[in-house]
């Protein structure tokens, strides 16, 4: 960026990162500018907080020791060259999984003094503060794809990135990369931080910078969430059940099963723990509705449809039983089916039943009997439990899949309420 005159560059002491940063902005604004007039007072005349433009914050503590060393030969500013030599690694690291990796001078510490309550002498800290914003639809990724194997150049490049991190994979397409993989570091629960993961790494073998010497904000909400150590095995549960349903052979085809339980969305607070013991009372169950396709063969008189259910629900637990030796109990409406140490409650629904339900309602109310009204309630309460719970349902999980944050602050809110405004 120069003047009028071709000789003063205006822009020579703005970093790099903060120019890339302007960039990314400015795009951002044109973005949402075109999308709406009403956000110009949003983006020009709203004040913002830097903490509220950036979804993570981390902290690199002790670097003194790097700013005596110095980087890339810069020896008159250590300070400058070793912040440049972090910021180049992280944004080479998280290029997939953020839009952007930023230094925010104004959240670091320079020049800190540290009083330890032992008696010994004070020690001055230096800590260097970046934000990223993240790219939702890979910062949780469990894969950081590298170039294909014959591209010598490049995966010496990546090696270089992640040493011995990186590794040769074949995946299904066919394809042989190099990858780094951080399946075995998370389970489904703790995929949010992956991100920090990927940071410490990057930063213990390129700056020898200790994973306990950066602090970053992507899980500051764990220790007020209870650990969810059983959706991911009830998911799996659930998977295996569905599948099992649809392979064994019934009167009628299987149109679709959708389970109508909250651990589906990944937003049950305390969901059930595996248990290996036997169903009783007190047992929680994982409630699973079946739909069949259209057909001429269910009855059309309401008893006669009940009794038509029941006979399907005990040809199911014969079968599963039979073909996957599943421990099925039969209850009045439902079978149970016991899956990997959870109790699934099988239910059949089908939209005729409603309709028949209205008409025997009808049917009753001419004769002025008041167990219509017990029928009218069933028909409300079979309308949520087999059409809103299961949208319901379906809705926390394609938007867990979206953004798998959502889960956990929706969990947090709910802890929120019980413990700071209901106790």
């Amino acid at each position: 960026m120069v003047d009028p005159s071709g000789t003063l560059n205006l822009a020579h002491s703005i970093p790099k990162d903060t120019l890339l940063e302007l960039h990314y902005q400015a795009s951002e604004s044109l973005s949402l500018l075109e999308k709406s007039d009403g956000n110009f007072d949003k983006i020009f005349m709203t004040p913002t907080n830097v903490t509220e433009k950036y979804d993570v914050i981390f902290w690199v503590h002790n670097i003194a020791p790097l700013q005596e060393k110095g980087h890339e030969g810069d020896n008159a500013n250590p300070e400058l060259s070793t912040k440049n030599a972090l910021l180049q690694k992280l944004s080479l690291a998280l290029a997939v999984r953020c839009k952007s990796v930023s230094f925010l001078e104004g959240l670091s510490r320079q020049g800190g003094w540290n009083w330890p309550c032992n008696g010994e002498n004070a020690s001055e800290t230096v800590s260097l503060a970046f934000g990223a914003q993240l790219n939702l639809d890979s910062c949780n990724k469990l894969i950081d794809m590298g170039p294909p194997a014959n591209d010598e150049e490049k995966v010496k490049e990546f090696k270089a990135l992640w040493g011995p991190k990186a590794e040769m994979r074949r995946f299904k397409d066919g394809s042989i990369v190099q990858a780094a993989v951080w399946e075995e570091d998370v389970d489904q629960a703790s995929r949010h931080h992956i991100l920090k993961l990927v940071i410490q790494h990057i930063l213990k073998l390129h700056f020898g910078i200790a994973p306990s010497s950066t602090t970053i904000t992507s899980s500051q909400l764990d220790s007020f969430i209870p650990r969810d150590i059983s959706t991911t095995v009830i998911h799996s549960a659930f998977i295996e059940l569905q599948k099992n349903l649809n392979s064994i052979s019934l009167p009628l085809s299987i149109r679709e099963i959708l389970p109508i339980f909250k651990a589906y969305g990944f937003a049950e607070v305390f969901p059930p723990l595996p248990n290996s013991e036997k169903f009783c009372d007190w047992t929680p169950t994982l409630r699973t509705i079946i739909r069949f396709h259209a057909s001429s063969k269910w009855p059309r008189e309401l008893n006669a449809f009940t009794s038509v259910k029941t006979a399907m629900l005990i040809k199911i637990a014969e079968l599963l039983k039979q073909d996957f030796n599943y421990d099925c109990r039969i209850q009045k409406n439902c079978v149970l089916v016991h899956i990997k140490g959870f109790w699934f409650s099988v239910e059949i629904n089908h939209d005729a039943e409603m309709s028949l339900l209205k008409k025997k309602q009808k049917e009753i109310n001419k004769d002025g009997n008041p167990q219509g009204i017990s029928l009218d309630q069933t028909a409300s309460k079979m309308k949520v439990d087999y059409h809103i719970i299961p949208q319901h349902v379906s809705t926390l999980h394609s938007i867990y899949v979206q953004n798998s944050s959502f889960s956990m602050a929706l969990r947090f809110l709910y802890i929120f309420y019980l413990k700071v405004l209901f106790i």
